[in-house]
């Protein structure tokens, strides 16, 4: 909600610090959180690899569409939003 309000109010570095800021929060407070309820033990390392892959793509995605004008367009927008379903349904079945 962050994000979109931010964008309508032509607040573009609030997206993006808004992005940052989640992923920053989900890494850090969310396993946080979880080792200190109980240690937390990966079993396979190798389930992580395709999901970290996915991310990556996702990333240079977003920088792929926005390198011609140095911003995202609607059309991009777009585009980030009906890859999302995809990046989903792959990386749930990994």
């Amino acid at each position: 909600m962050l994000a979109w309000s931010s964008a309508r109010r032509g607040i573009t570095t609030a997206v993006v610090a808004a992005v940052v800021g989640s992923f920053t929060y989900n890494v850090t407070m969310t396993l946080g959180a979880g080792a200190l309820a109980r240690p937390l033990q990966l079993l396979d390392a190798g389930q992580l690899h395709l999901p970290w892959i996915l991310m990556v793509a996702a990333l240079a995605t977003v920088l792929a569409l926005a390198w011609p004008t140095g911003r995202l367009t609607r059309t991009a927008g777009v585009v980030c939003l009906c890859l999302y379903p995809g990046f989903v349904v792959v990386a749930l079945n990994a």
